[in-house]
């Protein structure tokens, strides 16, 4: 397509105004808000789309925003936002003339992207001291592009290149060049300028346009482990997790602060001896902290005892130290009869080890800091499973909430058939389309795992799935995976895209399973189901990783 071509209709006046002022971009657009709430205004130096009904869960605050404040030169803030415009609503009279413009409407994400790659630009050019985008030359688009695409190191030395940081640069310095006439003339750039000879941003960059899946399946030696401590945390652990994560964590007790009294103070410890209660053990950081004061010594048997845990059982803030020498045979001999753990999950339930040797509690006792990482491992673990199993995408994974499972129906003695509801995002309309997933009693097990840990909204919200996947495995292949008979997870990388793949793949090279895939995976094209399995025939073209069975 020309970025030269010539425009039919009417030139745009040469003043400082916008065809589009006080367009309102939600109505516009055809997108409806909550209620009491408005969507921005083409006026605003901030749009905020986030009363907008129905934008998909995976869109964080930031992919919902378009700053134009950070636009240094005030003149070009107008640019932006009229190429925004042109973007997000094609169909305007203003836009629908430009023979370069797209024709298809970008989504507010896409739109988002291209915005902050803009203020890149149009900063540098400040930073060049152009004042007027007429000043603008093939040297400048090239030498920004260039100078966005390096990757330097610690020293600054350039070490490679960047396909993906070429391409945006490009995509956003010929972006203003295909709607030039939509802009003011001091606005523009000058009508001979034609960025990179007129190449498009993937001939520039090299970045490849064959879209064809080059996403690897996972390795099935490191599948297998993580699948089955997977499937141990959503079954078998499940329930002792979620009812851990539904019983209220203690809050700290609020001291009146009053003397210490001794009688008191002796008759909780002997206390805990009758009941055979341990006392409370000291986390490691406050042991440190002891070992820096007088008169504590590493070998001081009890300067692993949380003292103040003690003392608020009197309603004291906390145990004068003057105070320990008169207990300490009272304490000492508590700590020789009952011993000293965490706080929490003392009396925690007991389970049947992974590998069926034996069964011992889900878990030992927990310090504070360490309980707030058990639910999400359960949700994790869910993840994984349902993800795997089921081949959702993110997009659609995140939009699952309490309540998604539907009724299991039986059409034949003992042919039972698992169902989710959930909306489909990729392709369809602002809001999504809702849709069903059959799935396996697996993957039905593990989202009503998710649901005992009684939160409310998604189910599985936005994460970053490299670091939970990394907290998981790193659990797993622990000590405190390993108590329980979990098999170590090898190293080797780990997705929501390869897991997917991996489930087309799975399914294609079964009777009929090209079919079976594309319906499970939502593909709007056999062509697609055939691209993710590699199917011999098929209109994949190269793929690596697994060929076949």
């Amino acid at each position: 397509m020309s970025i030269t071509s010539p425009v039919g209709g009417a030139p745009r006046p040469a003043v400082d105004r916008s065809p589009f002022e006080g367009l309102d971009l939600c109505a516009t657009l055809g997108l409806a808000v909550d209620d009491g709430a408005r969507g921005p205004v083409f006026d605003e130096d901030v749009w905020d789309f986030s009363p907008v009904v129905g934008l998909p869960a995976y869109l964080r605050p930031v992919a919902r925003r378009l700053d134009f404040t950070a636009i240094r030169n005030p003149a070009w803030r107008i640019v932006a936002k009229e190429y925004a415009v042109a973007l997000l609503a094609p169909h305007l009279d203003q836009v629908r003339e430009l023979p370069g413009a797209y024709r298809t409407p970008r989504g507010i994400q896409t739109c988002v992207g291209r915005h902050v790659e803009l203020v890149h630009w149009l900063n540098w050019l400040t930073e060049q001291q152009v004042a007027s985008l007429q000043h603008v030359t093939a040297e400048m688009c090239e030498r920004f592009a260039a100078e966005r695409g390096e990757i330097r190191d610690e020293h600054g030395a350039v070490v490679a290149v960047s396909t993906g940081a070429l391409h945006n640069a490009v995509s956003a310095v010929s972006g203003l060049a295909l709607y030039r006439e939509l802009f003011a003339p001091d606005h523009r750039y000058p009508s001979a300028l034609r960025p990179f000879g007129g190449a498009t941003a993937a001939q520039v960059s090299g970045k490849r346009t064959d879209y064809t899946n080059r996403t690897p399946v996972v390795q099935e030696e490191v599948l297998q482990p993580l699948l089955t401590a997977a499937l141990y945390v959503s079954t078998t652990l499940a329930g002792p997790i979620a009812q851990f994560a539904r019983e209220r964590v203690p809050s700290p007790r609020r001291p009146q602060r009053r003397t210490v009294d001794a009688a008191r103070l002796r008759a909780v410890i002997a206390g805990r001896a009758e009941r055979n209660e341990p006392l409370e053990l000291l986390h490691p950081s406050e042991v440190r902290k002891r070992l820096d004061k007088q008169p504590w010594r590493a070998d001081d048997p009890l300067i692993h005892v949380n003292l103040a845990e003690l003392a608020h059982e009197v309603d004291v803030d906390w145990m004068p130290l003057t105070w320990l020498d008169r207990l300490r045979p009272e304490l000492e001999a508590a700590v020789n009869a009952v011993g000293l753990v965490p706080p929490l999950a003392r009396n925690a339930e007991v389970v049947e080890r992974a590998d069926g040797t034996g069964s011992l509690p889900w878990t030992e006792p927990l310090f504070f800091y360490q309980a707030a990482g058990i639910p999400e491992l359960l949700r994790f673990a869910c993840l994984v499973v349902t993800a795997a199993v089921s081949g959702m995408r993110r997009s659609e994974l995140v939009e699952l909430l309490p309540g998604c499972r539907m009724p299991v129906e039986e059409p034949f003695p003992g042919l039972r058939r698992y169902r989710v509801a959930g909306t489909l995002i990729k392709g369809q309309p602002v809001g999504g389309t809702r849709e069903q997933w059959v799935v396996t009693e697996h993957v039905h097990t593990a989202i009503a795992a998710v649901e005992q840990l009684g939160e409310d909204g998604p189910l599985f919200p936005n994460m970053v799935f490299d670091k939970k996947y990394a907290a998981f495995r790193t659990w797993g292949n622990g000590p405190r995976g390993q108590r329980l008979g979990l098999a170590p997870i090898p190293d080797g990388p780990v997705n929501l895209r390869m897991l997917r793949r991996t489930l087309a793949v799975a399914l294609a090279y079964r009777p009929h399973g090209v079919l079976a895939a594309k319906i499970q995976l939502k593909h709007v094209s056999v062509a697609t189901t055939e691209g993710y399995a590699g199917s011999p025939g098929g209109a994949q073209g190269p793929f690596p990783g697994r060929r076949g069975p």
